[in-house]
């Protein structure tokens, strides 16, 4: 990955700024916390690494994303393990796709390259 920005308290902002939009888009609201274990007890054994928005915003928090490369694999996981537990016609499906679809774009617009 070629990354043009070089400063680190610069791309710690600019993910921000990222997971901000993404936490916004109407499409977030099933990645905006931890699944609840109570109300779906058996995603935990079909998802061994599990991820959301809220544990993202934490890790940034702590600066666990040096690299920018770590934040995208953390969506990329979220996505895929969205598309591994549902089904392609249920809302979770769909929301996932419409949010992966507009990171992607955020990705590019905000100066990340592949």
């Amino acid at each position: 990955m070629r990354l043009p920005k070089t400063d680190i308290d610069e791309v710690q902002s600019t993910l921000k700024a990222v997971l901000t939009k993404l936490k916004a888009h109407e499409s977030a609201w099933p990645f905006a916390k931890p699944v609840d274990a109570a109300e779906v007890p058996e995603y935990y054994g079909h998802i061994k690494f599990p991820i959301d928005l809220k544990t993202m915003g934490d890790r940034l928090k702590q600066r666990y994303y040096v690299h920018p490369h770590l934040f995208k694999a953390d969506m990329r996981r979220m996505y895929h393990n969205c598309c591994q537990f549902n089904a392609e016609d249920t809302e979770y499906f769909k929301a996932g796709r419409a949010l992966n679809e507009y990171f992607e774009q955020l990705w590019t617009e905000h100066g990340f390259v592949a």
